[in-house]
């Protein structure tokens, strides 16, 4: 594995210690680890943590304007996931290897280098829902609506820039749409 990992979040104010947690638990199993996390909502009364680096949506490339029309849009779990892609695409870029998205509510219990190997190889990797088919239709409607891979788990390593720009360019686009469309 080429450099120390790096991982990357994104939180709203009152998720804040779940990236705490999220922290340790990647820093238990690689100590050198660069742990990132994206405030969505503002800035944070609670002292700055030793174990992460806390960013603005600025820092990731997310204006103050688009920011506030993301925020129009949506409710905070849904701007935060809107920010995701800007999040890894970011992650990425000041990596030294692969990076991962994991969402704040992630518990790491063991060493993730098999993990950071599949990335390096592949490029990128999506995390499944479910890795068989759902015994009803009711099942396969809530893929539909919520996607068939877990956007809470995602890694990229250098060359998965086209599909950081591709995955930002269409959450946007979903913005305007719902912007449009109430």
């Amino acid at each position: 594995m080429s450099g120390p990992l790096t991982t990357i979040s994104l939180v709203s104010t009152d998720f804040l210690p779940y990236a705490g947690v999220l922290a340790e638990s990647v820093h238990e199993h690689h100590s050198g680890a660069r742990v990132l996390i994206v405030l969505v909502d503002g800035t944070s009364d609670h002292p700055p943590e030793a174990s992460f680096e806390l960013l603005t949506p600025a820092q990731i490339g997310c204006d103050d304007c688009e920011l506030a029309m993301r925020a129009l849009a949506y409710e905070t779990q849904a701007l935060t996931s809107s920010l995701k892609a800007l999040a890894l695409a970011a992650a990425l870029k000041r990596a030294q290897g692969p990076a991962l998205l994991l969402d704040a509510d992630i518990l790491v219990c063991a060493d993730l280098t098999p993990v950071l190997e599949n990335v390096e190889r592949h490029t990128i990797l999506l995390s499944p829902h479910s890795n068989r088919p759902l015994p009803t239709s009711a099942g396969e409607e809530t893929f539909l609506r919520s996607g068939v891979y877990n956007g809470g788990f995602v890694g990229a390593a250098p060359g998965a820039e086209a599909f950081c720009a591709w995955w930002t360019r269409a959450s946007p686009e979903a913005v305007s749409a719902t912007l449009l469309a109430a």
